[in-house]
């Protein structure tokens, strides 16, 4: 007699929750969504590689972001009403490095691979406004938790090739004078676009289209990350 209990493990009930305003949301602003809502509590099972990157990159990242957002304004609130915003473009560099904490250890609530899809999607976000020269303009720590969403997804080539990128970033000069700097910032983006994007390609071609298919077909195989 087989006495194995099946996997009744789910999504946690707060991401299906957000994920649900999420839909609301896009419904209403777009009057649809980029998946089938069959699959939303079930993404893994999405086949179609384009529906599944947008889930993750329109639906559960955006999901994470927004629990993030609505407690940051709760605690703002609290804390610091005269703030309307809770992303204040004069914060200090220590009330920034304050938020953040705040904003990981509420990450830590969950499964590390939800701070991990809303890393990297956050990071793909930014670089397609500032391309592969974001990541000398992150460095190291600015990349450090993206390079441990890719290790948490076993895209353990994809660490090597940012982390080889990285290292090769040329050194910002500080003693650029003011008039000059619009065209050294010049020089200096394609200086550093040439020597990332080289350090990056000993180890494996960039490709931004094949990483978010790379990011899709892990989280398939790893699905069970997601479940509690």
């Amino acid at each position: 007699m087989n006495t194995q209990k099946p996997d009744i493990r789910d999504i946690p009930a707060t991401i299906k929750t957000y994920l649900n305003l999420v839909i609301d949301e896009q419904i209403q602003d777009f009057g649809e969504i980029r998946w089938n809502a069959e699959y939303t509590f079930k993404f893994w099972q999405i086949e179609d590689e384009d529906e599944l990157i947008d889930f993750l990159r329109f639906g559960l990242s955006m999901a994470v972001a927004k629990i993030i957002d609505e407690q940051e304004a709760e605690w703002q609130k609290i804390h610091n009403p005269l703030k309307a915003d809770c992303y204040d473009e004069d914060e200090t560099d220590e009330e920034y490095a304050r938020r953040v904490i705040r904003e990981r250890e509420l990450l830590a609530k969950y499964p590390p691979v939800y701070a991990a899809i809303f890393d990297i999607f956050q990071f793909y976000a930014l670089f397609h406004l500032h391309h592969i020269s974001l990541v000398g303009s992150l460095g190291k720590e600015g990349m450090a938790h993206v390079l441990a969403g890719f290790k948490l997804l076993g895209l353990e080539k994809l660490v090597t090739a940012y982390s080889a990128g990285i290292e090769k970033t040329p050194a910002y000069a500080s003693d650029i004078h003011k008039d000059e700097e619009p065209i050294y910032d010049l020089m200096y983006g394609m200086a550093s676009l040439e020597e990332i994007t080289s350090a990056f390609e000993t180890v494996m071609e960039f490709n931004i289209r094949q990483q978010h298919i790379d990011v899709a077909e892990a989280v398939r195989k790893n699905y069970k990350l997601f479940l509690v």
